[in-house]
């Protein structure tokens, strides 16, 4: 496994709802929910050749790498902006990285 594996993807009425099993630093499996809303999407794929689930991978690996022993069991992907500044930007940066 990846840090980050998607494990699953169920849409919603405003997105997606993923649950993602990753690793820690101490290389202690947990796993945690992740919504990612309609907004949130467009802001970070923009042209939205990205799938949906390509663009939680990234949030969460960017929250990893800032809470490394990360100990939740539901996010929200905008959660991230108040976690980490200019996360938007890279964000966008990564998804574009990530491409088909």
């Amino acid at each position: 496994m990846d840090r980050v594996s998607i494990e699953s993807e169920r849409e919603t009425d405003s997105g997606w709802n993923f649950t993602c099993r990753f690793r820690t630093p101490s290389g202690a499996e947990r796993t945690i929910d992740l919504g990612l809303s309609w907004p949130d999407y467009d802001l970070w794929a923009p042209d939205g050749s990205v799938p949906p689930e390509r663009v939680a991978a990234a949030v969460l690996t960017l929250l990893l790498e800032h809470e490394e022993e990360l100990d939740r069991k539901r996010l929200d992907a905008a959660q991230v902006r108040r976690i980490i500044p200019g996360s938007d930007e890279a964000l966008q940066h990564r998804v574009k990285s990530t491409r088909l």
